[in-house]
């Protein structure tokens, strides 16, 4: 079932995710340059799943488990020409291993996402982690027909 708890101090801290990845998008060089995260060494840009500024937790109802939600601003490029976009690129997860529910769309608007609709995003479903990815400027589909 799903069940987040919510009050206001989550209210506020969403918007302060939300305000922060807004504030700081990631460009692709960025989002390259931090595939090395995890090398020793490396010094780089952290990822937005780790960046504290781009998550938050959300206890469950019953307190056994909790989400982890990241968001970010990235830009992404085509595969098949040399255009780019920027998405707005929402991932959650669960402490318990479980893949998270699909009603977690319904929570995307609190994120800054215009729709809830999946034929409108993309989702990706990495379990542990579902990824949701909405073009800030256009639909997919405007994209695809026009990527200019």
């Amino acid at each position: 079932m799903f069940k987040l708890n919510f009050d206001w101090k989550i209210l506020g801290n969403i918007q302060g995710i939300k305000k922060y990845a807004e504030k700081n998008p990631i460009d692709i060089k960025t989002l390259k340059e931090m595939t090395n995260y995890d090398q020793p060494g490396y010094n780089g840009p952290i990822p937005a799943g780790i960046n504290l500024n781009n998550t938050i937790t959300i206890p469950d109802t019953s307190n056994r488990f909790y989400y982890k939600m990241a968001l970010s601003i990235e830009e992404m490029a085509s595969t098949r020409d040399t255009t780019t976009f920027w998405v707005r690129h929402f991932s959650v997860s669960t402490s318990n291993g479980d893949r998270p529910c699909p009603f977690i769309l319904q929570i995307l608007p609190f994120f800054g996402f215009r729709s809830t609709d999946p034929k409108e995003l993309i989702i990706h479903w990495d379990s542990p982690v579902a990824h949701f990815l909405e073009l800030q400027d256009k639909s997919w589909r405007e994209l695809i027909n026009n990527p200019t």
